[in-house]
């Protein structure tokens, strides 16, 4: 079932799913380019996925957003945040109603932190409770969410949007019109 013709996918929504991919490994990588975070030094997912799991439920997602962001409440409730691996890469999984500016980015580089062993799991929980955007300042490199789907309230499934990648059109929902596209691909 397709959306209204009046559908915005930001304020619409009643859902979104984000899927970051890193690549830890010395290499650059090839034909993935601008695609996933190239992370020169390896990972541990385990410890990834542990501290992955504070940050499951309703919290105040202070630190955690952008300076700039305009949300009027930063409390959000994580659904979903998994750390899987798939081959050489790290995929981290992330799903909401809705998200603040920067949240996953902001997320994604607080987990490859602790994967690297800079930050132990149970800082995680410190720098919610902190609330204070500078606890967790990061520099990492600009990672994009690959998949953004977007949950209407008048479609009866994920659509998938039709910019996940240009170069891989099987990655588009069938009905996926890439035209009128169902949400712009953003970065979190």
């Amino acid at each position: 079932q397709d959306v209204a013709a009046d559908f915005h996918a930001r304020f619409d929504a009643i859902g979104r799913r984000y899927l970051y991919r890193i690549l830890p490994q010395r290499q650059r990588p090839a034909l993935d380019r601008g695609r996933v975070w190239h992370h020169k030094l390896p990972l541990d997912a385990e410890r990834m996925t542990e501290a992955a799991r504070y940050l499951l439920g309703r919290h105040d997602f202070t630190s955690f957003r952008a300076t700039h962001c305009q949300a009027d409440s930063p409390v959000r409730t994580l659904d979903r945040l998994d750390v899987k691996t798939a081959g050489a890469e790290i995929h981290i999984h992330a799903e909401a109603r809705s998200f603040l500016h920067h949240q996953v980015r902001n997320i994604t580089g607080s987990l490859a932190l602790v994967g690297v062993g800079k930050w132990q799991p149970d800082d995680i929980p410190k720098i919610l409770a902190a609330a204070d955007r500078r606890m967790a300042r990061l520099r990492h490199g600009r990672a994009r969410a690959a998949t953004c789907c977007c949950r209407s309230q008048g479609a009866a499934r994920l659509r998938v949007c039709g910019r996940v990648s240009p170069m891989r059109p099987e990655a588009r929902a069938p009905d996926c019109d890439p035209i009128r596209r169902c949400h712009r691909a953003s970065r979190s």
